[in-house]
């Protein structure tokens, strides 16, 4: 028996050992087993290395006697032995270097930075297995270039990138590891079942992920030897999320995990009258859930941050809104009102009348002019029925928004409709679309010689019409040309048409200003490339090694191109125009080389880069004296002529359970930020980076803040939300203003964090329910939350009434100032000082009336102000009055004509 047989079946064996060994849950244990004696101890890979791959590019001669496996798909034709222009081919081995059956190879289209997309496929994914001899033949489009992953339970998964078709390869896999534990609740320590646990490695896209069995139990085979990001989420708990997990070659890694139960967010959904709205969606933080008979909906299982709310149902527009959970309150409670949207039913017909199924209508909003724009808001399309009609709710009723709809169908001209605005009075609209074969476009394209061009891939889009967000735009159309550089578009909309034509070695060149019209062809678009510039090189640093992953970029008068460098440094960046170039690179731990009025000889650039300097550490929380897992870090340098103002020369978003950073920069002094959520922000100045020498680890402290939560209210006992919220430190230096730290949710409810120990003034403003509001001191602890209820006092206003004296009718506009005279501020405005932007008090405020109309004037304290008010030419008027609250005074202006001076002669 082979040894890798062997290891198959102790695999097997160990997952029925795992259901009886998993036991009580702790929170993730770190204990391992191996999985077989059989495992020999080999020299660890790198994160899926291409390591022990060999490539033998063009096509192998089919061998008659070689043993074809009818396992698998790939093992029923003879051809998995070779590969051709439209194929890759190539061997699995194992460990020991024999045939490995069974291994998932999986191809999709991969371009790499600085290598244009010539295939004409924007998604193309393959699949097959290997057969007894190793072997697999993946069919693929020529054009392409391919990225392959493989995949076996008990190996680690490989990747190999820029596989070009006529290639053969020959991978041999390493021993992979395994995890196995059992999820259970933190509340009731039962088990949970349908727990998803996922897996993934660094910030690559390579993930395997599993459920939960009945008794909570899972196992994950075939996973790297590396730290893993370990995920488990269930609805109503709280997720466990990017847990750094480390596991070793050829041994499982028991992780028993206990989820809590967290935070909540519930409501009712109601329409403008309070009636109940029926199955609403509420997606929060990405998830939904919908509402029951009686509007109402329960989502537990949230974390302590500011959650994303949107809301939506039929015939209803759509709710954003944000809740903040960071604070004591384990439940948010809201009532959420729905406002109604308009209604478009679309009716969809050929030249003929009859009515057409499955056709796609969607809406775009248009602000002028032709161009239409749509978001990702997938509640703005529908399908066509049988009858084909089809209806789209949720219509803004603003009178300053239009729609245009489009309807789309292969084999039919995108048919749009005209501009529609709907409004209060007419909320719904009835359009019928007439679906035609539509227009073309036909040219060539070529050289410079007047040569065609075979195989130049050319991309016809609208001018005007914008989609954003979304998987099947229908905004773009691709071809290939023909031998003679020929290419044809059919079925073309009337409107106006962008081409970009682009071939390896040329200049990708655009044309703006095609139109089409009916159902006619526009003929004869000649577009002519230039040769364009392929740059090669390679990125060293200064000992002569290959820098992998490295950006290297080019920039002139008429072309931008970019590309990443291979594991041996190398670089090429294809369909440049012509130089001089900007040339520059740029790679993590290096300092960045860039070459100006640069041109390539031989069609090459190398770079060499110098080593930066580091600052490096670890973080620890005061409090539970335990790493932080997750921070930001920055390194800063003051800004020239600005007091107290810094700029951010590096920033690093670390992710490390034991709380490790490092962090590359040129040799210089900087100041070190450090950033955690929860935490008070951390700043050290004079922190020195030096290439030539190794720093002092630091050791970081990061004090848990302190929060002021709350609610606001008006006299009425009624929340208020949407109120401005200012903050500033009690007793600090006289000309420090408030800064402005954000709203109050729907509910009234507010949160501050990552505050120092010490007072605190709040101040509050919402000018049309509540005057300027300002609490304190409120004293604050760190790692504490301090509560601040606020209920405002009634406001007064004033209704003032302008016009001319001598009764003359004006459409204009005049200005009007309120002044307290008893040292009540009305507002804080908006000043910068040392660089930063900070919030006065100000105890004056300006308004502009509408002559002729009544203008109200609220959200004053009561007190005693001094109103002036100026229009062009005319006296200025002014008068003082007393404001109570919750009372309005009313006043009325009459500008009178200025007295003319006698002039002496």
């Amino acid at each position: 028996m082979a040894r890798a047989d062997r290891v198959f079946m102790l695999i097997a064996l160990c997952v029925v050992l795992a259901a009886t060994l998993i036991g009580s849950a702790a929170y993730l244990g770190s204990h391992d087993d191996d999985i077989g004696e059989t495992v020999p101890e080999l020299s660890t890979a790198g994160r899926n290395s291409p390591s022990h791959v060999t490539r033998h590019q063009g096509s192998r001669r089919a061998n008659p006697n070689e043993n074809v496996s009818e396992s698998t798909p790939a093992a029923d034709s003879v051809d998995v032995v070779s590969a051709g222009s439209d194929s890759i081919a190539g061997t699995v081995l194992d460990h020991e270097g024999l045939p490995l059956e069974g291994v998932q190879v999986r191809s999709t289209m991969h371009f790499p930075i600085g290598r244009l997309n010539y295939g004409l496929i924007d998604e193309h994914e393959t699949e097959v297995k290997t057969n007894r001899e190793g072997r697999f033949l993946l069919k693929v489009p020529p054009q392409g270039v391919y990225r392959l992953e493989f995949h076996h339970r008990a190996f680690a998964p490989h990747r190999e990138a820029m596989i070009e078709p006529g290639a053969d390869l020959k991978v041999q896999l390493e021993i992979g590891a395994a995890i196995r534990g059992t999820v259970t609740s933190a509340a009731t320590k039962k088990p949970l079942e349908g727990v998803k646990i996922s897996v993934r490695q660094g910030s690559g896209d390579w993930k395997a992920q599993t459920t939960t069995d009945d008794e909570g139990a899972f196992v994950l085979y075939g996973l790297p030897v590396d730290g893993l990001f370990l995920t488990a989420e269930l609805d109503n708990y709280l997720p466990l999320r990017n847990h750094i997990v480390r596991t070793r070659k050829g041994a499982f890694l028991d992780a028993p995990l206990s989820l809590e139960t967290g935070k909540t967010i519930r409501g009712v959904v109601v329409d403008e009258q309070g009636r109940w709205i029926e199955g609403a969606v509420i997606k929060i933080g990405g998830r939904k859930t919908r509402g029951d008979d009686f509007g109402r909906f329960s989502r537990g299982g949230l974390e302590s941050i500011t959650h994303p709310v949107e809301v939506y149902a039929e015939g209803y527009l759509t709710l954003f809104q944000q809740v903040n959970l960071a604070g004591s309150r384990e439940t948010a409670e809201l009532e959420i009102t729905l406002h109604r949207g308009g209604t478009l039913r679309m009716e969809v017909i050929d030249e003929k009348g009859r009515a057409l199924p499955g056709i796609e209508v969607k809406a775009f909003q248009t602000w002028g002019g032709r161009s239409m724009w749509a978001g990702g808001n997938t509640r703005h399309v529908a399908v066509t029925d049988s009858d084909g009609r089809a209806t789209i709710t949720g219509i803004s009723l603003q009178q300053w928004t239009h729609y245009t709809v489009r309807a789309w169908a292969e084999g039919w001209a995108p048919t749009f409709s005209e501009r529609i605005s709907l409004t209060e009075k007419e909320k719904e609209k009835d359009i019928t679309l007439v679906m035609r074969p539509g227009g073309g476009i036909t040219g060539r394209v070529m050289d410079e010689s007047q040569r065609g061009l075979k195989g130049a891939k050319v991309i016809l889009s609208f001018s005007d019409v914008h989609e954003w967000g979304q998987k099947k735009s229908r905004t773009s159309k691709a071809v290939l040309t023909d031998k003679k550089g020929n290419f044809t578009f059919h079925d073309l909309a009337a409107r106006r048409y962008r081409l970009v034509a682009m071939a390896p070695g040329y200049a990708t060149r655009y044309r703006g200003d095609l139109e089409v019209s009916g159902s006619g062809t526009t003929e004869g678009i000649e577009l002519i490339l230039a040769s364009g510039d392929v740059i090669e090189g390679k990125v060293t640093s200064e000992e002569g090694a290959p820098i992998e992953g490295a950006t290297v970029t080019f920039s002139s008068r008429n072309s931008w191109g970019r590309g990443m460098t291979d594991k041996e440094g190398h670089y090429k960046v294809t369909n440049l125009g012509v130089g001089p170039y900007t040339a520059q690179a740029r790679a993590s731990g290096y300092s960045t080389n860039e070459k100006r009025e640069a041109f390539p000889e031989d069609g090459r650039i190398d770079f060499e880069l110098s080593h930066d300097g580091y600052a490096w550490g670890q973080v620890i929380d005061k409090t539970t004296e335990k790493p932080v897992p997750r921070f930001t870090v920055s390194l800063q340098k003051p800004r020239r002529g600005r007091q107290n103002s810094w700029s951010t020369r590096k920033r690093l978003n670390v992710e490390d359970s034991e709380g490790r950073f490092k962090i590359f920069a040129a040799d210089d002094t900087y100041r070190l930020q450090i950033e955690s959520r929860g935490h008070i922000i951390y700043q050290k100045e004079g922190v020195t980076v030096h290439v030539n020498s190794v720093p002092q680890q630091l050791k970081v402290t990061l004090i848990p803040g302190g929060a002021i939560e709350g609610w606001v209210r008006d006299h009425n006992g009624e929340v208020v939300p949407h109120t401005s919220i200012f903050l500033r430190k009690f007793g600090g230096p006289a000309e420090e203003g408030f800064r402005r730290v954000g709203n109050t949710e729907s509910d009234g409810y507010f949160f501050i964090q990552a505050l120092e120990t010490g007072s605190y003034e709040v101040a509050f403003m919402n000018k049309p329910r509540i005057p300027l509001t300002i609490q304190g001191p409120v004293t604050v602890f760190a790692g504490e939350i301090a509560m601040s209820n606020v209920t405002a006092a009634r406001p007064g206003q004033v209704s003032i009434a302008a016009a001319l004296a001598d009764g003359k009718p004006s459409r204009s506009w005049c200005r009007i100032r309120v002044t307290s005279l008893n040292n009540r501020p009305l507002s804080l405005k908006r000043v910068w000082r040392n660089g930063a932007v900070n919030w006065e008090s100000s105890f004056q405020r300006s308004e502009y009336l509408y002559l002729g109309r009544n203008t109200t004037i609220g959200g004053l304290p009561a007190g005693v102000y001094r109103l002036e008010a100026t229009y062009r030419n005319f006296a200025p008027w002014e008068e003082e009055i007393e404001i109570r609250g919750g009372r309005t005074e009313e006043l009325e202006i009459n500008f009178k004509k200025k007295r003319r001076e006698a002039t002496s002669r």
